[in-house]
């Protein structure tokens, strides 16, 4: 990537000027195992900044990760180290930068997660109480009716600020345009 970004104020901005958006996070290392079962150890590092949609005003809580995922044998390797984490951090500030160009990015809505999610809390509270009510069928319908409701206004929302899917960053979820962002410093 470049050293030299251009951001919506039409300032020429080294990577290290990025540090001036947002709130910058590195986490420590984690152990844990991957997908296919191997032993693996994961830092993350995160981007949270506040943002306004150009289209809709609305407000957005930008919030952006990347993970560097190690062999937990090799944490002693500083060169090795050094090359995943460097490769995470591309990833973020090629968002960072992005976002500072006008286009940010939310995550798209998944219906099932919603859904399962509400649902699991109103039945761990039956569970809690000891029970479920006798009206349990309509207050499942009630449930699974409003997260539908919250989707369905969501969707209208996205409409209104003109979301889209951004044929290069698929993965990063909806590219929405948005205001400028203004650093919390100067920037060099």
């Amino acid at each position: 990537m470049s050293d030299l970004i251009e951001a919506t104020t039409g300032q020429r901005l080294a990577t290290s000027a990025l540090r001036a958006y947002g709130r910058w996070d590195e986490g420590k290392y984690e152990f844990g195992t991957a997908p296919t079962g191997q032993a693996i150890a994961v830092k993350r590092f995160t981007w949270v900044q506040a943002a306004v949609t150009t289209h809709g005003a609305f407000p957005l809580e930008l919030s952006y990760f990347a993970t560097a995922a190690a062999d937990p044998h090799k944490l002693d390797d500083l060169v090795y180290l050094a090359a995943l984490e460097r490769q995470a951090l591309d990833v973020l500030e090629t968002m960072v930068m992005l976002a500072l160009q006008g286009t940010a990015y939310v995550a798209l809505p998944h219906p099932v997660v919603e859904v399962q999610k509400d649902t699991v809390q109103v039945v761990g509270e039956w569970i809690r109480q000891g029970g479920y009510p006798e009206d349990w069928a309509l207050r499942v319908q009630q449930v699974i009716g409003a997260a539908f409701g919250r989707l369905k206004v969501w969707k209208d929302r996205l409409v209104e600020m003109q979301a889209r899917l951004d044929p290069e960053h698929q993965q990063w979820g909806l590219a929405v345009p948005i205001q400028p962002i203004d650093p919390r410093e100067p920037a060099p």
